[in-house]
Protein backbone atom coordinates (compact mmCIF):
# COMPACT_ATOMS: atom_id res chain seq x y z
CA UNK A 1 0.00 0.00 0.00
CA UNK A 2 2.85 2.41 0.78
CA UNK A 3 4.20 1.79 -2.73
CA UNK A 4 0.78 2.62 -4.20
CA UNK A 5 0.87 5.87 -2.21
CA UNK A 6 4.36 6.63 -3.62
CA UNK A 7 5.75 6.59 -0.07
CA UNK A 8 8.77 4.60 -1.17
CA UNK A 9 11.12 5.38 1.73
CA UNK A 10 8.55 4.12 4.22
CA UNK A 11 7.88 1.04 2.11
CA UNK A 12 11.60 0.35 1.94
CA UNK A 13 11.83 0.62 5.73
CA UNK A 14 9.00 -1.92 6.11
CA UNK A 15 10.76 -4.45 3.87
CA UNK A 16 14.13 -3.87 5.53
CA UNK A 17 12.56 -4.58 8.91
CA UNK A 18 11.03 -7.76 7.50
CA UNK A 19 14.46 -8.88 6.28
CA UNK A 20 16.04 -8.14 9.66
CA UNK A 21 13.27 -9.85 11.63
CA UNK A 22 12.74 -12.81 9.28
CA UNK A 23 16.02 -13.27 7.41
CA UNK A 24 15.06 -16.78 6.31
CA UNK A 25 11.73 -15.75 4.79
CA UNK A 26 11.63 -14.45 1.19
CA UNK A 27 8.87 -11.86 1.46
CA UNK A 28 11.01 -9.00 2.73
CA UNK A 29 13.63 -9.53 0.04
CA UNK A 30 10.93 -9.65 -2.62
CA UNK A 31 9.40 -6.33 -1.58
CA UNK A 32 12.81 -4.72 -1.07
CA UNK A 33 13.72 -5.47 -4.69
CA UNK A 34 10.32 -4.96 -6.28
CA UNK A 35 9.68 -1.43 -5.01
CA UNK A 36 12.44 -0.27 -7.37
CA UNK A 37 10.22 -1.31 -10.29
CA UNK A 38 7.85 1.51 -9.34
CA UNK A 39 10.83 3.88 -9.29
CA UNK A 40 12.12 2.69 -12.66
CA UNK A 41 15.46 2.10 -10.97
CA UNK A 42 16.30 -1.07 -12.83
CA UNK A 43 19.98 -1.22 -11.90
CA UNK A 44 19.23 -1.16 -8.17
CA UNK A 45 16.37 -3.61 -8.71
CA UNK A 46 18.76 -5.99 -10.48
CA UNK A 47 21.27 -5.74 -7.68
CA UNK A 48 18.62 -6.55 -5.07
CA UNK A 49 17.14 -9.46 -7.02
CA UNK A 50 20.63 -10.94 -7.34
CA UNK A 51 21.15 -10.58 -3.57
CA UNK A 52 17.79 -12.24 -2.96
CA UNK A 53 18.72 -15.11 -5.30
CA UNK A 54 21.96 -15.66 -3.38
CA UNK A 55 19.82 -16.11 -0.27
CA UNK A 56 17.08 -18.16 -1.99
CA UNK A 57 18.69 -19.83 -5.03
CA UNK A 58 15.68 -22.10 -5.64
CA UNK A 59 13.12 -19.29 -5.74
CA UNK A 60 11.76 -19.33 -9.29
CA UNK A 61 9.90 -16.04 -8.90
CA UNK A 62 13.09 -14.20 -7.97
CA UNK A 63 14.85 -15.51 -11.06
CA UNK A 64 11.90 -14.55 -13.28
CA UNK A 65 12.02 -11.05 -11.82
CA UNK A 66 15.75 -10.85 -12.49
CA UNK A 67 15.13 -11.84 -16.10
CA UNK A 68 12.38 -9.25 -16.47
CA UNK A 69 14.60 -6.51 -15.07
CA UNK A 70 17.35 -7.48 -17.51
CA UNK A 71 14.80 -7.05 -20.31
CA UNK A 72 13.99 -3.57 -18.99
CA UNK A 73 17.72 -2.81 -19.07
CA UNK A 74 17.86 -4.09 -22.68
CA UNK A 75 20.28 -6.81 -21.54
CA UNK A 76 18.49 -9.35 -23.71
CA UNK A 77 21.27 -11.93 -24.00
CA UNK A 78 21.63 -12.06 -20.22
CA UNK A 79 17.86 -12.28 -19.78
CA UNK A 80 17.74 -15.13 -22.26
CA UNK A 81 20.38 -16.99 -20.27
CA UNK A 82 18.32 -16.58 -17.08
CA UNK A 83 15.23 -18.09 -18.70
CA UNK A 84 17.19 -20.86 -20.43
CA UNK A 85 18.64 -21.91 -17.07
CA UNK A 86 15.16 -21.90 -15.56
CA UNK A 87 13.99 -24.24 -18.33
CA UNK A 88 16.97 -26.55 -17.79
CA UNK A 89 16.61 -26.57 -14.00
CA UNK A 90 12.81 -26.66 -13.85
CA UNK A 91 11.68 -28.26 -17.13
CA UNK A 92 8.23 -29.00 -15.72
CA UNK A 93 7.56 -25.41 -14.60
CA UNK A 94 6.17 -22.90 -17.12
CA UNK A 95 7.92 -19.72 -15.95
CA UNK A 96 11.16 -20.25 -17.83
CA UNK A 97 9.38 -21.02 -21.09
CA UNK A 98 7.19 -17.95 -20.65
CA UNK A 99 10.13 -15.58 -20.18
CA UNK A 100 12.15 -17.25 -22.94
CA UNK A 101 9.34 -16.54 -25.42
CA UNK A 102 8.23 -13.17 -24.08
CA UNK A 103 11.61 -11.43 -24.22
CA UNK A 104 11.29 -11.51 -28.02
CA UNK A 105 8.33 -9.15 -27.69
CA UNK A 106 10.74 -6.44 -26.59
CA UNK A 107 12.87 -7.23 -29.63
CA UNK A 108 9.77 -7.22 -31.90
CA UNK A 109 11.07 -10.55 -33.20
CA UNK A 110 7.61 -11.96 -33.70
CA UNK A 111 8.62 -15.00 -35.74
CA UNK A 112 11.01 -16.22 -33.06
CA UNK A 113 8.47 -15.39 -30.38
CA UNK A 114 5.87 -17.49 -32.21
CA UNK A 115 8.26 -20.41 -32.48
CA UNK A 116 8.97 -20.28 -28.74
CA UNK A 117 5.32 -19.97 -27.71
CA UNK A 118 4.57 -23.02 -29.89
CA UNK A 119 7.38 -24.94 -28.19
CA UNK A 120 6.04 -23.90 -24.80
CA UNK A 121 2.60 -25.17 -25.81
CA UNK A 122 4.05 -28.55 -26.73
CA UNK A 123 5.27 -28.77 -23.14
CA UNK A 124 2.14 -27.21 -21.56
CA UNK A 125 -0.71 -27.81 -24.04
CA UNK A 126 -3.40 -26.76 -21.55
CA UNK A 127 -1.81 -23.42 -20.64
CA UNK A 128 -4.37 -20.74 -21.53
CA UNK A 129 -1.91 -17.86 -21.16
CA UNK A 130 0.49 -19.42 -23.66
CA UNK A 131 -2.34 -19.87 -26.17
CA UNK A 132 -3.37 -16.24 -25.75
CA UNK A 133 0.21 -15.15 -26.38
CA UNK A 134 0.40 -17.28 -29.51
CA UNK A 135 -2.78 -15.65 -30.77
CA UNK A 136 -1.45 -12.17 -29.99
CA UNK A 137 1.78 -12.87 -31.88
CA UNK A 138 -0.17 -14.10 -34.89
CA UNK A 139 -2.03 -10.77 -34.84
CA UNK A 140 1.31 -8.92 -34.78
CA UNK A 141 2.34 -10.98 -37.81
CA UNK A 142 -0.95 -10.06 -39.56
CA UNK A 143 -1.87 -13.75 -39.65
CA UNK A 144 -5.40 -12.98 -38.59
CA UNK A 145 -7.14 -16.17 -39.73
CA UNK A 146 -4.70 -18.26 -37.70
CA UNK A 147 -5.11 -15.97 -34.68
CA UNK A 148 -8.87 -16.26 -34.96
CA UNK A 149 -8.57 -20.05 -35.01
CA UNK A 150 -6.48 -19.96 -31.82
CA UNK A 151 -9.08 -17.91 -29.97
CA UNK A 152 -11.99 -19.96 -31.33
CA UNK A 153 -10.30 -23.12 -30.05
CA UNK A 154 -9.84 -21.46 -26.65
CA UNK A 155 -13.55 -20.64 -26.54
CA UNK A 156 -14.50 -24.21 -27.48
CA UNK A 157 -12.07 -25.80 -25.03
CA UNK A 158 -12.50 -23.34 -22.15
CA UNK A 159 -15.99 -21.85 -22.65
CA UNK A 160 -16.15 -20.58 -19.07
CA UNK A 161 -12.86 -18.65 -19.29
CA UNK A 162 -12.89 -15.10 -20.71
CA UNK A 163 -9.51 -15.10 -22.49
CA UNK A 164 -10.69 -16.72 -25.71
CA UNK A 165 -13.64 -14.36 -26.06
CA UNK A 166 -11.38 -11.39 -25.40
CA UNK A 167 -8.90 -12.33 -28.11
CA UNK A 168 -11.66 -13.30 -30.55
CA UNK A 169 -13.15 -9.80 -30.27
CA UNK A 170 -9.92 -7.83 -29.95
CA UNK A 171 -8.25 -9.11 -33.13
CA UNK A 172 -10.83 -7.11 -35.09
CA UNK A 173 -9.28 -3.94 -33.66
CA UNK A 174 -6.20 -4.64 -35.76
CA UNK A 175 -8.47 -5.06 -38.78
CA UNK A 176 -10.38 -1.86 -37.88
CA UNK A 177 -13.52 -3.95 -38.32
CA UNK A 178 -15.40 -2.13 -35.59
CA UNK A 179 -18.85 -3.52 -36.37
CA UNK A 180 -17.67 -7.11 -36.06
CA UNK A 181 -15.66 -6.19 -32.97
CA UNK A 182 -18.79 -4.71 -31.39
CA UNK A 183 -20.80 -7.84 -32.18
CA UNK A 184 -18.16 -10.03 -30.55
CA UNK A 185 -17.78 -7.86 -27.43
CA UNK A 186 -21.56 -7.98 -27.01
CA UNK A 187 -21.49 -11.78 -27.32
CA UNK A 188 -18.69 -11.92 -24.77
CA UNK A 189 -20.78 -9.80 -22.40
CA UNK A 190 -23.69 -12.22 -22.71
CA UNK A 191 -21.32 -14.88 -21.39
CA UNK A 192 -19.59 -12.64 -18.82
CA UNK A 193 -22.09 -9.85 -18.01
CA UNK A 194 -20.08 -8.62 -15.01
CA UNK A 195 -16.77 -8.30 -16.87
CA UNK A 196 -15.73 -4.65 -16.55
CA UNK A 197 -13.00 -4.91 -19.17
CA UNK A 198 -15.44 -6.21 -21.78
CA UNK A 199 -17.83 -3.34 -21.05
CA UNK A 200 -15.01 -0.82 -21.44
CA UNK A 201 -14.09 -2.36 -24.78
CA UNK A 202 -17.69 -2.16 -25.95
CA UNK A 203 -17.75 1.51 -25.03
CA UNK A 204 -14.47 2.15 -26.83
CA UNK A 205 -15.73 0.46 -29.99
CA UNK A 206 -18.90 2.55 -29.92
CA UNK A 207 -16.66 5.64 -29.80
CA UNK A 208 -14.75 4.36 -32.83
CA UNK A 209 -18.10 3.96 -34.59
CA UNK A 210 -19.04 7.55 -33.60
CA UNK A 211 -21.99 6.17 -31.62
CA UNK A 212 -21.25 8.50 -28.75
CA UNK A 213 -24.63 8.46 -26.99
CA UNK A 214 -24.50 4.67 -26.76
CA UNK A 215 -20.90 4.77 -25.55
CA UNK A 216 -21.86 7.31 -22.91
CA UNK A 217 -24.66 5.03 -21.73
CA UNK A 218 -22.19 2.13 -21.39
CA UNK A 219 -19.86 4.17 -19.21
CA UNK A 220 -22.71 5.65 -17.15
CA UNK A 221 -23.96 2.14 -16.42
CA UNK A 222 -20.45 1.14 -15.38
CA UNK A 223 -20.32 4.06 -12.95
CA UNK A 224 -23.72 3.16 -11.49
CA UNK A 225 -22.93 -0.54 -11.19
CA UNK A 226 -19.28 -0.25 -10.11
CA UNK A 227 -19.03 3.19 -8.47
CA UNK A 228 -15.77 2.31 -6.73
CA UNK A 229 -13.99 1.25 -9.93
CA UNK A 230 -12.29 3.91 -12.08
CA UNK A 231 -12.95 2.47 -15.55
CA UNK A 232 -16.43 3.90 -16.00
CA UNK A 233 -15.36 7.38 -14.95
CA UNK A 234 -12.37 7.21 -17.31
CA UNK A 235 -14.47 6.28 -20.33
CA UNK A 236 -17.21 8.78 -19.41
CA UNK A 237 -14.66 11.61 -19.49
CA UNK A 238 -12.50 10.37 -22.36
CA UNK A 239 -15.26 10.02 -24.96
CA UNK A 240 -15.50 13.81 -24.99
CA UNK A 241 -11.98 13.91 -26.43
CA UNK A 242 -13.36 12.34 -29.60
CA UNK A 243 -16.06 15.02 -29.66
CA UNK A 244 -13.54 17.82 -29.09
CA UNK A 245 -15.74 18.91 -26.18
CA UNK A 246 -12.90 19.92 -23.90
CA UNK A 247 -14.97 21.86 -21.36
CA UNK A 248 -17.22 18.88 -20.66
CA UNK A 249 -14.18 16.59 -20.65
CA UNK A 250 -12.54 18.83 -18.03
CA UNK A 251 -15.65 18.80 -15.87
CA UNK A 252 -15.77 14.99 -15.97
CA UNK A 253 -12.06 14.51 -15.25
CA UNK A 254 -12.43 16.79 -12.23
CA UNK A 255 -15.38 14.73 -11.00
CA UNK A 256 -13.37 11.55 -11.51
CA UNK A 257 -10.46 13.03 -9.54
CA UNK A 258 -12.78 13.87 -6.64
CA UNK A 259 -13.68 10.17 -6.56
CA UNK A 260 -10.13 8.88 -7.16
CA UNK A 261 -7.74 11.60 -5.94
CA UNK A 262 -4.70 9.31 -6.17
CA UNK A 263 -5.28 8.30 -9.79
CA UNK A 264 -2.30 9.71 -11.68
CA UNK A 265 -3.81 8.96 -15.09
CA UNK A 266 -6.88 11.07 -14.32
CA UNK A 267 -4.71 14.02 -13.30
CA UNK A 268 -2.59 13.67 -16.45
CA UNK A 269 -5.77 13.69 -18.54
CA UNK A 270 -6.98 16.81 -16.74
CA UNK A 271 -3.67 18.52 -17.51
CA UNK A 272 -3.85 17.49 -21.16
CA UNK A 273 -7.39 18.84 -21.51
CA UNK A 274 -6.31 22.15 -19.97
CA UNK A 275 -3.60 22.31 -22.65
CA UNK A 276 -6.25 21.73 -25.32
CA UNK A 277 -8.21 24.62 -23.79
CA UNK A 278 -5.04 26.79 -23.90
CA UNK A 279 -5.21 27.13 -20.10
CA UNK A 280 -1.49 26.57 -19.83
CA UNK A 281 -0.89 28.03 -16.37
CA UNK A 282 -3.51 25.72 -14.89
CA UNK A 283 -2.09 22.75 -16.79
CA UNK A 284 1.37 23.59 -15.51
CA UNK A 285 0.03 23.67 -11.95
CA UNK A 286 -1.50 20.20 -12.41
CA UNK A 287 1.80 18.72 -13.56
CA UNK A 288 3.79 20.54 -10.87
CA UNK A 289 1.48 19.09 -8.22
CA UNK A 290 1.98 15.64 -9.73
CA UNK A 291 5.74 16.05 -9.49
CA UNK A 292 5.49 17.18 -5.87
CA UNK A 293 3.07 14.41 -4.89
CA UNK A 294 4.60 11.60 -6.95
CA UNK A 295 8.25 12.60 -7.44
CA UNK A 296 9.26 9.07 -8.40
CA UNK A 297 6.67 8.74 -11.18
CA UNK A 298 7.46 10.09 -14.66
CA UNK A 299 4.02 11.34 -15.69
CA UNK A 300 4.24 14.73 -14.00
CA UNK A 301 7.65 15.47 -15.47
CA UNK A 302 6.43 14.42 -18.90
CA UNK A 303 3.44 16.76 -18.86
CA UNK A 304 5.45 19.61 -17.31
CA UNK A 305 7.89 19.48 -20.24
CA UNK A 306 5.43 18.65 -23.01
CA UNK A 307 3.03 21.54 -22.44
CA UNK A 308 5.78 23.85 -23.73
CA UNK A 309 5.44 22.15 -27.12
CA UNK A 310 1.98 23.71 -27.42
CA UNK A 311 3.52 27.09 -26.57
CA UNK A 312 6.35 26.64 -29.06
CA UNK A 313 8.74 27.40 -26.20
CA UNK A 314 11.42 24.95 -27.26
CA UNK A 315 14.19 26.26 -25.00
CA UNK A 316 12.08 25.82 -21.87
CA UNK A 317 10.88 22.44 -23.15
CA UNK A 318 14.50 21.35 -23.61
CA UNK A 319 15.42 22.46 -20.10
CA UNK A 320 12.52 20.47 -18.64
CA UNK A 321 13.22 17.32 -20.65
CA UNK A 322 16.83 17.49 -19.45
CA UNK A 323 15.65 17.82 -15.85
CA UNK A 324 13.31 14.87 -16.34
CA UNK A 325 16.23 12.82 -17.68
CA UNK A 326 18.26 13.59 -14.56
CA UNK A 327 15.45 11.96 -12.60
CA UNK A 328 14.78 9.13 -15.10
CA UNK A 329 18.03 8.62 -17.04
CA UNK A 330 16.85 5.32 -18.56
CA UNK A 331 13.56 6.71 -19.90
CA UNK A 332 13.68 6.20 -23.68
CA UNK A 333 10.65 8.39 -24.33
CA UNK A 334 12.22 11.35 -22.54
CA UNK A 335 15.41 10.97 -24.58
CA UNK A 336 13.40 10.86 -27.81
CA UNK A 337 11.59 14.03 -26.78
CA UNK A 338 14.88 15.77 -26.04
CA UNK A 339 16.09 14.83 -29.51
CA UNK A 340 12.89 16.08 -31.11
CA UNK A 341 13.10 19.42 -29.32
CA UNK A 342 16.72 19.83 -30.43
CA UNK A 343 15.49 19.33 -34.01
CA UNK A 344 12.89 22.06 -33.47
CA UNK A 345 15.73 24.31 -32.25
CA UNK A 346 17.74 23.43 -35.40
CA UNK A 347 20.47 21.96 -33.18
CA UNK A 348 20.80 19.00 -35.50
CA UNK A 349 24.25 17.77 -34.44
CA UNK A 350 23.11 17.54 -30.82
CA UNK A 351 19.89 15.81 -31.84
CA UNK A 352 21.88 13.34 -33.90
CA UNK A 353 24.08 12.62 -30.90
CA UNK A 354 21.00 11.91 -28.75
CA UNK A 355 19.65 9.38 -31.25
CA UNK A 356 23.07 7.79 -31.79
CA UNK A 357 23.40 7.27 -28.04
CA UNK A 358 19.94 5.69 -27.98
CA UNK A 359 20.99 3.27 -30.73
CA UNK A 360 24.19 2.37 -28.88
CA UNK A 361 22.45 1.92 -25.53
CA UNK A 362 19.28 0.25 -26.82
CA UNK A 363 20.24 -1.45 -30.09
CA UNK A 364 17.14 -3.63 -30.00
CA UNK A 365 14.68 -0.73 -29.59
CA UNK A 366 13.45 1.17 -32.67
CA UNK A 367 13.19 4.69 -31.24
CA UNK A 368 16.82 5.66 -31.74
CA UNK A 369 16.88 4.45 -35.33
CA UNK A 370 13.65 6.31 -36.06
CA UNK A 371 14.95 9.63 -34.76
CA UNK A 372 18.36 9.14 -36.38
CA UNK A 373 16.70 8.80 -39.80
CA UNK A 374 13.90 11.31 -39.31
CA UNK A 375 16.05 14.29 -38.37
CA UNK A 376 17.31 14.34 -41.96
CA UNK A 377 13.78 15.22 -43.06
CA UNK A 378 14.21 18.59 -41.34
CA UNK A 379 17.49 19.05 -43.20
CA UNK A 380 15.96 18.05 -46.54
CA UNK A 381 18.77 15.51 -46.85
CA UNK A 382 16.67 12.84 -48.48
CA UNK A 383 19.53 10.64 -49.66
CA UNK A 384 20.94 10.29 -46.16
CA UNK A 385 17.43 9.83 -44.78
CA UNK A 386 16.84 7.00 -47.26
CA UNK A 387 20.09 5.32 -46.30
CA UNK A 388 19.19 5.46 -42.61
CA UNK A 389 15.64 4.20 -43.09
CA UNK A 390 17.04 1.26 -45.06
CA UNK A 391 19.47 0.50 -42.22
CA UNK A 392 16.62 0.70 -39.72
CA UNK A 393 14.53 -1.69 -41.84
CA UNK A 394 17.40 -4.20 -41.89
CA UNK A 395 17.26 -4.13 -38.09
CA UNK A 396 13.45 -4.08 -37.83
CA UNK A 397 12.10 -5.70 -41.01
CA UNK A 398 8.54 -5.93 -39.64
CA UNK A 399 8.29 -2.23 -38.70
CA UNK A 400 5.56 -0.84 -40.95
CA UNK A 401 6.28 2.77 -39.99
CA UNK A 402 9.88 2.49 -41.14
CA UNK A 403 8.79 1.14 -44.51
CA UNK A 404 6.21 3.92 -44.91
CA UNK A 405 8.92 6.48 -44.16
CA UNK A 406 11.20 4.88 -46.75
CA UNK A 407 8.42 5.13 -49.33
CA UNK A 408 7.77 8.78 -48.45
CA UNK A 409 11.46 9.65 -48.79
CA UNK A 410 11.55 7.95 -52.20
CA UNK A 411 8.65 10.20 -53.23
CA UNK A 412 10.64 13.23 -52.07
CA UNK A 413 13.52 11.98 -54.23
CA UNK A 414 11.10 11.62 -57.18
CA UNK A 415 11.85 7.88 -57.24
CA UNK A 416 8.19 7.12 -57.81
CA UNK A 417 8.52 3.60 -59.20
CA UNK A 418 10.60 2.55 -56.20
CA UNK A 419 8.16 4.21 -53.81
CA UNK A 420 5.28 2.43 -55.51
CA UNK A 421 7.09 -0.88 -55.06
CA UNK A 422 7.52 -0.20 -51.33
CA UNK A 423 3.81 0.45 -50.85
CA UNK A 424 2.80 -2.51 -53.04
CA UNK A 425 4.97 -4.79 -50.90
CA UNK A 426 3.32 -3.38 -47.78
CA UNK A 427 -0.11 -4.17 -49.22
CA UNK A 428 0.95 -7.72 -50.10
CA UNK A 429 2.59 -8.35 -46.72
CA UNK A 430 0.00 -6.54 -44.56
CA UNK A 431 -3.26 -6.63 -46.55
CA UNK A 432 -5.29 -5.80 -43.44
CA UNK A 433 -3.27 -2.69 -42.51
CA UNK A 434 -4.11 0.66 -44.15
CA UNK A 435 -0.62 2.17 -44.45
CA UNK A 436 0.33 0.49 -47.72
CA UNK A 437 -2.93 1.45 -49.40
CA UNK A 438 -2.56 5.04 -48.19
CA UNK A 439 0.94 5.43 -49.62
CA UNK A 440 0.04 3.62 -52.84
CA UNK A 441 -2.74 6.15 -53.51
CA UNK A 442 -1.02 9.26 -52.14
CA UNK A 443 2.14 9.03 -54.25
CA UNK A 444 -0.01 9.90 -57.27
CA UNK A 445 -0.62 13.31 -55.70
CA UNK A 446 3.05 14.10 -56.30
CA UNK A 447 2.58 13.04 -59.92
CA UNK A 448 -0.66 15.05 -60.18
CA UNK A 449 -2.17 11.87 -61.62
CA UNK A 450 -5.55 12.56 -60.09
CA UNK A 451 -7.49 9.92 -62.01
CA UNK A 452 -5.21 7.13 -60.84
CA UNK A 453 -5.17 8.60 -57.33
CA UNK A 454 -8.97 8.56 -57.30
CA UNK A 455 -9.06 4.96 -58.45
CA UNK A 456 -6.67 3.91 -55.70
CA UNK A 457 -8.45 5.83 -52.93
CA UNK A 458 -11.70 4.14 -53.99
CA UNK A 459 -10.00 0.74 -53.81
CA UNK A 460 -8.65 1.60 -50.36
CA UNK A 461 -12.11 2.66 -49.20
CA UNK A 462 -13.55 -0.68 -50.36
CA UNK A 463 -11.01 -2.35 -48.06
CA UNK A 464 -11.39 0.14 -45.18
CA UNK A 465 -14.89 1.66 -45.47
CA UNK A 466 -14.70 3.29 -42.03
CA UNK A 467 -11.39 5.10 -42.68
CA UNK A 468 -12.27 8.79 -42.54
CA UNK A 469 -8.88 9.90 -43.85
CA UNK A 470 -9.29 7.84 -47.00
CA UNK A 471 -12.68 9.40 -47.69
CA UNK A 472 -11.31 12.91 -47.12
CA UNK A 473 -8.51 12.17 -49.58
CA UNK A 474 -11.04 10.95 -52.14
CA UNK A 475 -12.98 14.18 -51.73
CA UNK A 476 -9.83 16.27 -52.13
CA UNK A 477 -8.87 14.43 -55.31
CA UNK A 478 -12.35 15.01 -56.73
CA UNK A 479 -11.83 18.74 -56.08
CA UNK A 480 -8.53 18.56 -57.98
CA UNK A 481 -10.43 16.92 -60.84
CA UNK A 482 -13.03 19.74 -60.69
CA UNK A 483 -15.69 17.13 -59.86
CA UNK A 484 -17.19 19.44 -57.28
CA UNK A 485 -20.65 17.87 -57.01
CA UNK A 486 -19.10 14.47 -56.36
CA UNK A 487 -16.68 15.94 -53.83
CA UNK A 488 -19.55 17.68 -52.08
CA UNK A 489 -21.41 14.37 -51.88
CA UNK A 490 -18.38 12.73 -50.26
CA UNK A 491 -18.16 15.39 -47.55
CA UNK A 492 -21.92 15.43 -47.00
CA UNK A 493 -21.84 11.67 -46.44
CA UNK A 494 -18.99 12.12 -43.98
CA UNK A 495 -21.05 14.68 -42.05
CA UNK A 496 -24.08 12.36 -41.99
CA UNK A 497 -22.05 9.31 -40.94
CA UNK A 498 -19.69 11.08 -38.52
CA UNK A 499 -21.56 14.18 -37.31
CA UNK A 500 -19.21 14.57 -34.35
CA UNK A 501 -16.01 14.50 -36.43
CA UNK A 502 -14.76 17.75 -38.03
CA UNK A 503 -13.30 16.38 -41.27
CA UNK A 504 -16.55 16.29 -43.22
CA UNK A 505 -17.47 19.85 -42.25
CA UNK A 506 -13.98 21.06 -43.19
CA UNK A 507 -14.11 19.56 -46.67
CA UNK A 508 -17.71 20.65 -47.21
CA UNK A 509 -16.73 24.29 -46.59
CA UNK A 510 -13.28 24.23 -48.19
CA UNK A 511 -14.36 22.94 -51.61
CA UNK A 512 -16.04 26.33 -52.16
CA UNK A 513 -12.59 27.93 -52.08
CA UNK A 514 -11.84 26.19 -55.36
CA UNK A 515 -15.08 27.62 -56.75
CA UNK A 516 -14.28 31.08 -55.29
CA UNK A 517 -17.80 30.97 -53.86
CA UNK A 518 -16.84 32.93 -50.78
CA UNK A 519 -20.34 33.64 -49.50
CA UNK A 520 -21.25 29.95 -49.47
CA UNK A 521 -17.85 29.11 -47.98
CA UNK A 522 -18.45 31.64 -45.18
CA UNK A 523 -21.88 30.17 -44.46
CA UNK A 524 -20.41 26.68 -44.19
CA UNK A 525 -17.49 27.70 -41.99
CA UNK A 526 -19.96 29.42 -39.66
CA UNK A 527 -22.08 26.26 -39.54
CA UNK A 528 -18.97 24.22 -38.80
CA UNK A 529 -18.11 26.61 -35.96
CA UNK A 530 -21.56 26.13 -34.44
CA UNK A 531 -20.72 22.43 -34.24
CA UNK A 532 -17.06 22.91 -33.21
CA UNK A 533 -16.82 26.34 -31.53
CA UNK A 534 -13.33 25.68 -30.15
CA UNK A 535 -11.81 24.69 -33.51
CA UNK A 536 -9.03 27.19 -34.19
CA UNK A 537 -8.57 26.09 -37.79
CA UNK A 538 -12.22 26.73 -38.60
CA UNK A 539 -12.00 30.22 -37.07
CA UNK A 540 -8.89 30.98 -39.13
CA UNK A 541 -10.70 29.85 -42.28
CA UNK A 542 -13.66 32.09 -41.46
CA UNK A 543 -11.30 35.04 -41.08
CA UNK A 544 -9.56 34.25 -44.36
CA UNK A 545 -12.85 34.04 -46.24
CA UNK A 546 -13.93 37.39 -44.78
CA UNK A 547 -10.71 38.86 -46.19
CA UNK A 548 -11.57 37.41 -49.61
CA UNK A 549 -14.95 39.12 -49.30
CA UNK A 550 -13.19 42.42 -48.41
CA UNK A 551 -14.97 42.41 -45.04
CA UNK A 552 -11.79 43.42 -43.29
CA UNK A 553 -13.25 44.76 -40.04
CA UNK A 554 -15.07 41.48 -39.44
CA UNK A 555 -11.95 39.49 -40.32
CA UNK A 556 -9.93 41.59 -37.91
CA UNK A 557 -12.47 40.92 -35.18
CA UNK A 558 -12.18 37.16 -35.79
CA UNK A 559 -8.41 37.26 -35.40
CA UNK A 560 -8.57 39.57 -32.38
CA UNK A 561 -10.93 37.12 -30.68
CA UNK A 562 -8.51 34.31 -31.48
CA UNK A 563 -5.68 36.27 -29.86
CA UNK A 564 -7.76 36.98 -26.76
CA UNK A 565 -8.98 33.40 -26.43
CA UNK A 566 -5.72 31.67 -27.41
CA UNK A 567 -2.94 34.13 -26.53
CA UNK A 568 -0.31 31.37 -26.66
CA UNK A 569 -1.28 30.16 -30.15
CA UNK A 570 0.20 31.83 -33.24
CA UNK A 571 -2.77 31.64 -35.61
CA UNK A 572 -4.61 34.72 -34.39
CA UNK A 573 -1.51 36.91 -34.53
CA UNK A 574 -0.71 35.64 -38.03
CA UNK A 575 -4.20 36.49 -39.34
Amino acid sequence: MLINLSRFDEAEAVFQQLIEKYPHQPQGYEGYARLNHSLGNWNLALERWESAIEKFPENIGFQVSKGNVLINLSCFDEAEVVFQRLIEKYPHQPQGYEGYARLNHSLANWNLALSRWENALKKFPEHIGFKVQKGNILINLSRFDEAEAVFQQLIEKSPHQPQGYEGYARLNHSLANWNLALSRWENALKKFPEHIGFKVQKGNILINLSRFDEAEAVFQQLIEKSPHQPQGYEGYARLNHSLGNWNLALSRWESAIEKFPENIGFQVSKGNVLINLSRFDEAEAVFQQLIEKSPHQPQGYEGYARLNHSLGNWNLALSRWENALKKFPEHIGFQVQKGNVLINLSRFDEAEAVFQQLIEKYPHQPQGYEGYARLNHSLGNWNLALERWESAIEKFPENIGFQVSKGNVLINLSCFDEAEAVFQQLIEKYPHQPQGYEGYARLNHSLANWNLALERWESAIEKFPENIGFQVSKGNVLINLSCFDEAEAVFQQLIEKYPHQPQGYEGYARLNHSLANWNLALSRWENALKKFPEHIGFQVQKGNVLINLSRFDEAEAVFQQLIEKYPHQPQGYEG
